[in-house]
């Protein structure tokens, strides 16, 4: 009979298994095995992907798992002097329905009342839960093998006895594993021995944990990878093996030539085993829902609140709305789904009703007349002409996602409500699953092996990312060549490829929720998180969905508390937001979006620049279009320019007209393949979305499938073939790559509302913005630079003005204290309670009556220039934390020295107070609030062409650039020869990036790296736009600029050309002589002169240029230069 593999760690064994699922029942099926087992390690994260899989490629399923076993109760939280893992292995696997329930309950227990290192059950809940399992012993760190192992031959038979007590006899299988590990043939001999005696059958496994024998250096840098270790550790764990990998049938018949039975009896489990899963997604598990007793069943109750809907939704009820209405309602009664929207609008209802801001809809589901009657969307699908197919699709019996957005303060109120109303046990969020993506797993692999972390940093920032390692391999050539170049990162890749995409880490989803009619358990195992305490399913969303369980995503979106508060503030009402505002609009074309949702990318800025949308629709258009998909297939240039000149669109047939007009003659949206398959090829929507999906998969011979009736189907419309054909090729790429339109008009929508409120309540919308952002200090960088942008002040923080956050003062925003770093909540509160009993009127006023804030606070509060308005005590404080603090060598804080005499005389120059100040605000806000240190050199800036960290979205890899900007950290670290090198953090005024200083360049500018200094740095872009560094290979400070000054050109009119004006200009060029070219513009009525001196060289010092200036108000300079 045939061997089948039993006990198999897939990458669900979270850094232990390194078997992709599919690879896996993929091999399976080329070894011609019936049937094979999952057998993860204590959980059943991969079993329903491995369910269908394993059917898919004509192999049986068999769900198992191998579980840890506690030495005594599961609720002892407490190392076993006996048993130093405190656990033992246990393989169990399902024999049918009944045994998967109870798999699904031992897991979820494990996890839930057992976890101590591992996920553990004990022998008391698996004697309550063994109905429909089959166990087999385990490895060596099972426990009848462990006592044998501790020489204890009475444990082990008391464990067996246990065992075949708990399961029935003819459930436990005694488990052989030949791997070749120490003490393993004595152990197996006892096993043998002990199996004849209590007549327990025995089965041949292979604990595998990778396909091929050549895998196993890859599988111990995998172990390595989870534990944090090298390969050079001597501590790390490693496998005793080198044959844990999944041997061919006939490989372990010859292993096992001595035990035939061991064999026999996989085939003889796998028979037994008959778990039947259905993972079609049609049987929906929805939870019951009370409606009121007048309605016969939930459709009839969905029907009428819809109808009602409807009506506060249109002034006038059409024959075409109530059509689309019944159409919507017929198809989602045919596919039973009247209880799940029922559900969904109860819990819209619930955040409406609780005045918790809701978002106007996401995805698909904005394409539903149904749901936007139901309130549960706010865009009018009839309006902008979405598609309800492309939500519901009748030929796709599934549940469809109604995924909602709530104001992300006020989210888990919702959640809440889930639980409360349909039951704490009922309701839980979904897990997901970090993986080892190309660029992190070579990070990995590399530093496992031991190789430099500057080599391993090239390698890693080469591969474009979101790419593959094969992709970067095929593509990019530098990548190429540079892996071939060493035999040493031939191996890394190598072994790179084989553990990349692997499961890394479980975690939860950001918004998933899953709610079930019964008890979780039931249905779904359960995880909780060790680190976090938080409890989610063990299967991630598409298994969810494969299974038919209710699951929606709840998000917590920023924008629309946000837009909330500006609301309120201002006394409005959210519907009062027009569309199509011109002043909005213009502003939108300006590409003034910072605060904006969705169009705050500086690639955004520039699409509304260029394509200066005029209407929503354009809005809709603009933000389906900045995607990686629609970017890579729509040629922009051509739609702008076919938006100015419309007369200038040709189309392929009159037909796609009317479909592709709101869009300038290109194909845009999801939407838009689905109506030209409608109107060309005569397809029913279903039909049109079946096609989309289809194309999308770009599977050759079911493209080839659709393209025969596509061009069938449009000839017996008279069109010709080769039009249908061309058609068709047009519409292809973009079924897979173009926009869903529902979900971009939901984008629209908000992107407007935010766009509205920005351009005429300008200080309400920013202050907002900022209190939404108060913990981010980089993004409250970019908003008060925008404010400032706006005319808008934002003050200070002041201890008697400030609240705990930003507010409106008048027509300014004033800072609030809660951003400060390291003010806390408690201390802002104390001190705003305190304040209730009259001002502060001096910094030891402050003092003698808040008693109990944080030294830390104290300090952050004093530099951000809190008590600024308390006489000349800032300027002292100051002055004391530069000197005084430096002469007690830091044995007295801040915060003590206040109690001390105050009055010392300190003498410092005003510059070296202005430098002082500035440090201060860097460390009380995280950014420089006041003045930013490259403030002083903006001439430089400009003079030298230096480009802005955040324009860096249009600079390709390998382009050489020239920045400005300030260290904020610095990593020394040691190359392969033990040189050296540094990896810096540069900020200017609006972004950061990481800067490679290798050690040739560490060595020759090193000693300019120091806190705060403003340098000029030039260099080599590496990575793409996600992941950027800089190469330098040239750094100097902001002194030595203007040595890199070639051309002053001075520009002056012609009627202001006196003579006294040149003499005076000859006279300051002739004592300020330098090496900087003097060019000369001379501007005329209708046109310019420009010429250069050919005698005259100047010292563009910032002085002489102001004389230069003060010469004539009609005189203007400019510098260039080049570094």
């Amino acid at each position: 009979m045939s061997f089948i593999h039993l006990h198999n760690h897939t990458e669900y064994s979270l850094l232990d298994g390194a078997m992709k699922i599919d690879r896996l029942t993929e091999l399976a099926a080329k070894y011609k095995m019936p049937a094979l087992a999952i057998t993860d390690h204590g959980n059943l994260f991969g079993a329903i992907k491995f369910y269908k899989s394993a059917l898919r490629r004509g192999v049986k399923p068999i769900i198992g798992m191998e579980t840890y076993v506690a030495p005594g109760s599961r609720k002892e939280q407490s190392r076993n002097a006996r048993v130093p893992e405190s656990s033992f292995h246990l393989t169990l696997l399902c024999e049918n329905e009944t045994g998967f329930k109870n798999l699904i309950k031992l897991s979820s227990i494990a996890y839930i009342e057992g976890f101590y290192y591992k996920p553990r059950i004990d022998k008391e809940i698996l004697a309550q839960y063994h109905e429909g399992l089959i166990a087999l012993s385990g490895c060596l760190k099972g426990e009848i093998s462990y006592w044998f192992a501790m020489n204890d031959e009475g444990a082990a038979r008391r464990a067996l006895d246990e065992y075949q007590n708990i399961m029935g006899r003819d459930n436990f299988y005694i488990e052989i594993i030949r791997l070749g590990v120490k003490n393993e043939d004595k152990i197996h001999a006892q096993l043998i021995s002990l199996a004849h005696d209590f007549d327990a059958p025995l089965v041949a496994t292979n604990d595998c944990h990778y396909f091929y024998p050549d895998d196993y250096k890859a599988h111990e840098i995998l172990l390595c990878i989870g534990t944090k270790k090298t390969l050079a550790d001597r501590e790390r764990l490693r496998f005793d093996t080198r044959y844990a990998y999944f041997r061919e049938p006939k490989e372990m018949s010859k292993l096992f030539e001595d035990l035939p039975e061991a064999i026999t009896n996989t085939q003889l489990i796998a028979e037994r085993c008959n778990l039947l899963i259905d993972t079609s997604g049609k049987d929906v598990k929805l939870p019951s829902f009370p409606r009121p007793p007048n309605f016969e069943n939930d459709f009839e109750y969905l029907k009428y609140l819809t109808f009602e809907g409807v009506k506060s939704r249109f002034d006038r009820i059409t024959a075409g709305i109530e059509e689309r209405l019944n159409y919507e309602l017929n198809i989602i009664k045919k596919m039973g789904l009247a209880g799940y929207f029922l559900i969904v609008k109860e819990i819209i209802q619930f955040a409406r009703a609780n005045n918790i801001p809701v978002g106007p809809g996401r995805g698909s589901a904005v394409g539903s007349l149904s749901l936007y009657s139901l309130g549960v969307t706010d865009v009018d699908p009839l309006k902008y002409n979405l598609i309800f197919e492309r939500f519901l699709n009748p030929e796709r019996l599934s549940l469809p996602d109604v995924d909602a957005d709530f104001g992300d303060e006020r989210r888990d109120e919702v959640i809440d409500f889930i639980r409360q109303r349909f039951g704490e046990k009922n309701v839980t969020q979904v897990i997901t699953f970090g993986t080892l993506q190309a660029r992190a797993v070579v990070r990995d692999v590399g530093r496992v092996m031991g190789i430099p972390y500057s080599e391993i940093d090239r390698l890693a920032k080469i591969i474009p990312m979101h790419d593959s390692i094969d992709d970067a391999m095929s593509n990019i050539l530098e990548f190429k060549t540079l892996v071939e170049s060493k035999d040493e990162y031939k191996e890394l890749i190598g072994i790179a490829r084989k553990l990349e995409g692997l499961a890394r880490h479980p975690a939860t989803h950001a918004a998933g929720v899953v709610i079930t009619p019964q008890e979780l358990v039931e249905y779904v195992p359960l995880f909780k998180s060790p680190e976090k305490n938080e409890i989610s399913t063990q299967f991630a969303k598409n298994s969810l969905e494969d299974i038919g369980l209710l699951k929606m995503d709840i998000l917590g979106l920023r924008t629309l508390t946000v837009i909330d508060n500006t609301i309120k503030t201002i006394n409005r009402q959210v519907g009062d937001v027009p569309i199509d505002e011109k002043e909005t609009f213009d502003m939108l074309k300006r590409g003034e979006t910072v605060g904006v949702f969705q169009l705050e990318s500086q690639g955004m800025k520039d699409i509304l620049r260029r394509f200066k949308p005029e209407n929503f629709e354009d809005l809709i258009a603009v933000i389906a279009l900045y995607r990686p998909g629609p970017m890579g297939n729509v040629n922009i240039d051509k739609m702008i320019e076919n938006k100015q000149h419309p007369e200038k669109i040709k189309y392929l047939h009159p037909v796609l007209e009317p479909i592709l007009k709101e869009t300038y003659g290109m194909i845009v949206y999801q939407e838009q393949v689905m109506r030209i398959a409608s109107k060309i090829a005569g397809f029913s929507m279903a039909e049109a979305d079946s096609l989309r999906r289809a194309m999308g998969k770009k599977i050759p011979e079911i493209m080839d499938q659709n393209r025969e009736k596509f061009i069938k189907n449009a000839q017996q419309r008279n069109i010709s073939a080769d039009i249908a054909e061309d058609i068709f090729n047009k519409i292809a790429p973009f079924a897979g790559y173009g926009f869903n339109k529902s979900h971009a008009a939901a984008y629209a929508t908000l992107a407007n509302q935010t766009a509205y409120l920005k351009c005429h309540y300008p200080i309400e919308f920013m202050v907002s913005s900022m209190n939404s952002e108060i913990n981010d200090t980089k993004r409250l960088w970019v908003l008060i630079r925008e404010a400032r942008h706006m005319n808008i002040e934002v003050l200070p923080p002041d201890i008697n003005n400030s609240d705990e956050k930003f507010k409106i003062e008048g027509k300014k925003i004033r800072y609030g204290l809660i951003s400060l770093k390291n003010v806390g909540r408690p201390d802002v509160l104390a001190i705003l309670k305190e304040r209730e009993r009259g001002p502060f009127k001096s910094l030891f006023d402050f003092k003698s009556r808040i008693r109990n804030v944080n030294k830390k606070s104290m300090e952050s509060l004093i530099k951000s220039g809190a008590f600024s308005s308390f006489e000349n005590k800032f300027e002292i404080v100051m002055k004391t934390l530069c000197n005084e603090f430096e002469e007690r060598h830091h044995q007295e804080n801040l915060f003590d020295f206040l109690n001390n005499d105050n009055n010392v005389k300190i003498e410092k120059s005003r510059q070296e107070m202005d430098c002082d100040n500035i440090q201060y605000q860097k460390e009380a806000f995280g950014f420089y609030f006041l003045n930013h240190p490259l403030e002083y050199y903006q001439e430089e800036i400009n003079a030298l062409g230096l480009i802005s960290i955040n324009q860096f979205n249009g600079v390709k890899d390998g382009e050489i650039v020239t920045i400005g900007g300030l260290m904020n950290s610095k990593k020394i670290k040691k190359d392969k020869k033990g040189r050296n090198y540094a990896i810096v953090n540069i900020e200017d005024f609006e972004g950061s990036i990481d800067v490679f200083l290798f050690a040739d360049c560490f060595e020759k500018y090193g000693s300019y790296m120091k806190p705060d200094v403003p340098l000029i740095l030039k260099g080599r872009i590496s990575g793409d736009e996600d992941r950027r560094s800089l190469r330098a290979d040239t750094v100097m400070p902001f002194t030595d600029a203007r040595k890199y000054y070639k051309k002053l050109f001075i520009s002056i009119s012609s009627a202001a050309l006196s003579e006294d004006v040149l003499q005076k200009l000859h006279k300051v060029i002739n004592e300020n002589q330098g090496e900087c070219e003097v060019w000369f513009r001379v501007n005329g009525k209708d046109d310019a002169r420009r010429f250069r001196s050919r005698s005259l060289r100047i010292n563009p010092d910032s002085l002489v240029i102001e004389k230069i200036k003060s010469i004539s108000s009609q005189i203007s300079v400019k510098i260039y230069g080049q570094i």
